[in-house]
């Protein structure tokens, strides 16, 4: 016979080290996204960046605070399925938007390193830009694997709860009403 309570215990301890594993990542990316909105700020005002980018920067940033703010909001709150697949969801966009930001960061780079006009290419601005969403797009997937474990555990405690409540066949135990 399984020991409900022993795994029930396991169960929660596992899924809470997951919660506290994605609250760090999540902790972790906020210097890189001050970093980063410094940098975007000072690219716009510095290079000349056309409408597409800066608009895929905006809403890249703001899917990942909006994913930094909903990963706290777990742990203040008890946790729900909806505000898990919410967070997933958010942190996947999150990722992409940076992603693709990350790419428009590697080709103004590549541009300028390439550029005649300047001798020797200044760059810096680029690459420390390119670096810091290359650490952002990093901790967004990770936000994002922890969130899918965390559901996982999730899952795992409600049955567990539900089977100790219930029983296996959805019989009441006995003493249990």
């Amino acid at each position: 016979m399984i020991d409900l309570t022993k795994q029930m215990t396991k169960i929660k301890r596992k899924s809470a080290a997951v919660m506290w594993t994605n609250l760090t990542c999540t902790v972790l990316s906020f210097p890189a996204i001050v970093v980063l909105v410094v940098a975007w700020i000072t690219s716009m005002v510095k290079t000349e960046w056309g409408f597409v980018h800066g608009f895929m920067c905006i809403v890249a940033l703001l899917f990942v605070v909006a994913s930094a703010a909903l990963s706290i909001l777990l742990h203040c709150k008890k946790p729900s399925t909806k505000i898990f697949f919410i967070q997933q969801l958010i942190s996947l966009i999150a990722f992409a938007f940076t992603a693709i930001t990350l790419g428009m960061g590697h080709v103004t780079l590549y541009v300028c390193r390439q550029s005649e006009e300047n001798e020797p290419p200044d760059c810096a601005l680029q690459s420390v830009e390119v670096a810091v969403e290359v650490i952002v797009c990093f901790f967004m997937a990770l936000n994002y694997l922890f969130t899918q474990q965390c559901v996982a555990w999730y899952a795992c405690k409600q049955i567990v709860e539900g089977v100790h409540r219930c029983g296996a066949y959805g019989v009441p135990l006995a003493g249990k009403v």
